[in-house]
């Protein structure tokens, strides 16, 4: 990170205060660089994270590492007796057993951990195994990352993305993936893409309830939940059909999460229509607004760049004047873009469900397609 034009004495002040914070971490016996305590302070600072947690937290670590070096040792021991020179004394030739407490303030070693703290089962969940101490910060993340579902499986290292930030690292999007997890505010969907990219289906994640014992109808329980991953995620079916014409129900498992999601994905129209989402009035439902915000990604404007999530839901042909309000006929629009096309001689009409042609006052067109998500 780096900031500029900023007023010099409240520049020297903050620097003076990342420095504090780096002192107080040292006095409290974090072994780590100088330079990666003025990081922890920095980072700690800008997120509001207490001394005491990251000191807590580093200690943890190392605690860990320690009774790791402990047990790799006690291996080496036993087998430098297993191995030594069979009349009863050590092996002089064998080093000495590492003392985890050698570490010195040079020593680059230790770094926070991303593992799974997946926070409590409900419902009476199988647990995974024993959580890792201090799992990572929290991410509160709503459609601001966007990851391939085969780099969150691990089936492929495909790029993901985020707003501004253009193309990120498939393993820090798993990161920020998991740091999102942790978060309850954070909200997940599946989008299901063609070979272009372009939504052909979606659903948003819904916290899964746990099974029923008993069924009135007589027939057995749904078998056990898929297992989970400290490390993966899973993506499951749920054995139920579905929205009708869409792309199933699933099980979705994040690493990090405190319970397993289910999704039922819906068709979005791109290209065809069938009306199914067409609301009776001028305003959208819920659901049509939410698909043709992932459907169109940003404004239909072909040089704007304005979040759909952040537009307006625009009629191509104006509903006074017999337009639809449906997926074939809005779009996403930011507000300037909205007014810009109520100028005189501007105008856009829907070429196909999810595709605009946009005329200028010179009579110059301009078409604009669907968002084309890293697939």
């Amino acid at each position: 990170m780096a900031a500029y034009g900023l007023p010099a004495d409240e520049s020297l002040a903050a620097n003076a205060q990342v420095d504090a914070r780096a002192k107080a971490y040292r006095a409290a016996g974090v072994k780590r660089p100088v330079d990666i305590l003025r990081v922890m302070a920095f980072l700690d600072l800008l997120n509001l994270v207490p001394a005491a947690d990251r000191i807590a937290r580093v200690q943890a670590e190392d605690e860990a590492q320690a009774e790791d070096a402990a047990g790799s040792a006690g291996e080496s021991a036993s087998g430098r007796r297993s191995h030594g020179r069979g009349d009863g004394r050590p092996d002089e030739s064998a080093p000495a057993d590492p003392s985890p407490n050698d570490a010195s303030d040079d020593d680059p070693g230790g770094s926070a951990s991303a593992g799974g703290d997946e926070g409590p089962r409900p419902g009476g969940a199988p647990d995974p195994g024993p959580a890792l101490p201090n799992p990572g910060p929290a991410l509160p993340a709503r459609v601001n990352l966007t990851l391939p579902l085969a780099t969150q499986l691990r089936l492929a290292e495909r790029p993901g993305e985020a707003p501004g930030l253009g193309a990120l690292d498939p393993a820090l999007v798993r990161r920020l993936a998991a740091a999102a997890a942790r978060s309850p505010h954070s909200q997940f969907c599946v989008t299901i893409t063609d070979e272009q990219g372009h939504a052909i289906g979606h659903g948003c994640c819904q916290p899964a309830r746990a099974p029923v014992r008993g069924r009135r109808d007589g027939k057995p329980p749904p078998g056990p939940p898929p297992p989970r991953s400290r490390d993966a995620a899973t993506f499951t079916p749920s054995g139920k059909p579905g929205p009708p014409g869409g792309y199933g129900s699933w099980i979705l498992t994040v690493p990090g999460a405190a319970a397993r999601f289910t999704v039922d994905l819906y068709p979005v129209p791109v290209s065809e229509c069938d009306h199914r989402y067409e609301s009776p009035g001028h305003d959208p439902s819920a659901r049509l607004r939410h698909l043709v915000q992932v459907r169109d990604g940003a404004c239909t404007f072909p040089s704007c760049s304005r979040l759909a999530r952040e537009c307006d839901f625009e009629h191509g042909i104006p509903h006074e004047q017999g337009g639809r309000t449906c997926a074939c006929n809005c779009h996403a629009c930011s507000r300037s873009c909205h007014r810009l096309k109520q100028r005189p001689g501007w105008s856009v009409a829907p070429t196909a469900s999810g595709w605009h042609q946009w005329t200028t006052p010179s009579g110059r067109t301009y078409a604009q397609g669907p968002w084309q998500y890293p697939a």
